[in-house]
């Protein structure tokens, strides 16, 4: 159909009609062609006496009664859409997926460098030991709209606040701040050499683990430093000792300890001194009483029967494994099922509570009576439907 202006005629039209037009007319209308118009019935077309239509080169409209002419197949190129619920579902599978990089693919080094102790040099990288890639963060949004928010930087006396006038400031006293200048840390940025410098060995209890901070993984940089590294490591394994030394990363020096792990070498950066806290000030209302020999033996007995070799695969973050499979449901249309709670075992003294534990790590026959089975319960929209 062309609608143009005002004014009539109407008829009835089969068959099909082609015609070429062009000019220029000045005037006021609007103008719709289709390269191909399927008319069943009747056609209306509406002209009135001063139009204004420019058509570069010629146009051509087809009317027919003919059928609908069959879809063409999809152009090269053309790949099926999913539905939003099934890519965001395989967005989150994705993201939270534990399949291993193929052995084709090196991961990627975070740092290249040199190992150095005294006077020997090697290249070695670093890997980071780490990954936070799959823990889940969620967004805020506007309730109404789901639009995810935008915080934006606000005075208190004078409103919004461009980023251009943000600046960094420390408060020395309550309400007053000293402002620090992008070239005043500049000034204090360390010069990165490049450089793992090992300055001396301790035992590998001396370094309690409250220190540790950030773990990396050391390799050799090539099959040049590979025979050097090999050398540390095993020396260092041998000697059971960890190599303390410096490390500088983005301007800032670290403290870092070196030592042994598996066929590499694993490298902690150290929390300074004054970050830690001393354990003693918690402990010093613990008593240094004798404890009862019986005590002591079902302890030690229940200990040794529940030690195993370590199974990392146990080491779960339940919340976030909880978290993922209510993301997943809503994804999915689905009412998220979440398990009900045990209610709390009875207590039993001390002796009785040891005595019951050994019997059940060591296969005996239990004197504590049994857990009932959790209870599954379906919960929607942060509200659950216990039964009755």
């Amino acid at each position: 159909m062309v609608g143009v202006g005002a004014g009539a005629g109407a008829g009835a039209v089969s068959g099909s009609v082609s015609a070429s037009v062009s000019g220029s007319v000045s005037g006021s209308a609007s103008v719709t062609v289709s390269a191909s118009v399927t008319v069943s019935a009747s056609v209306t077309v509406t002209v009135s006496a001063s139009v204004s239509v420019t058509l570069s080169a010629s146009a051509s409209v087809t009317l027919s009664a003919s059928p609908p002419v069959p879809a063409s197949p999809p152009p090269p190129g053309y790949s099926y859409r999913p539905h939003r619920r099934m890519e965001a579902s395989a967005r989150v599978n994705r993201s939270h997926s534990t399949t291993r990089r193929s052995p084709t693919m090196p991961p990627r080094a975070t740092w290249k460098g040199h190992l150095k102790l005294s006077l020997v040099s090697f290249g070695v990288r670093l890997y980071n030991a780490t990954s936070s890639a799959s823990r889940i963060s969620l967004n805020q949004l506007h309730k109404d709209c789901n639009q995810r928010l935008r915080q934006k930087m606000h005075c208190p006396s004078h409103g919004e606040v461009d980023r251009a006038e943000i600046v960094k400031g420390y408060e020395f006293e309550k309400g007053r701040y000293v402002v620090v200048e992008p070239d005043d840390l500049e000034k204090i940025q360390i010069e990165t050499t490049k450089t793992i410098e090992i300055t001396q060995f301790i035992d590998r209890d001396e370094l309690r683990p409250v220190y540790r901070n950030a773990p990396y993984y050391v390799a050799p940089d090539g099959a040049v430093a590979e025979e050097a590294f090999r050398v540390v490591r095993v020396a260092l394994e041998r000697a059971g000792k960890i190599g303390i030394g410096q490390f500088v990363l983005a301007g800032r020096e670290h403290v870092i300890a070196i030592e042994p792990d598996g066929r590499g070498l694993r490298m902690t950066t150290i929390r300074a001194s004054n970050e830690v806290r001393a354990g003693e000030p918690y402990f010093e209302e613990i008593t240094d009483g004798e404890l009862d020999a019986d005590h002591l033996k079902l302890a030690e007995e229940l200990i040794k029967s529940k030690t195993a070799p370590l199974d990392t695969s146990i080491f779960r973050d339940r919340y976030q494994d909880a978290m993922l499979e209510i993301i997943k449901a809503k994804i999915e249309g689905k009412e998220p099922v979440v398990i009900e709670e045990d209610e709390a075992a009875p207590s039993l003294n001390f002796m009785d509570a040891l005595k019951a534990s050994v019997a059940e790590a060591t296969g005996k026959k239990k004197s504590v009576r049994k857990k009932p089975p959790a209870k599954s319960v379906k919960k929607a929209a942060g509200k659950t439907r216990k039964k009755a």
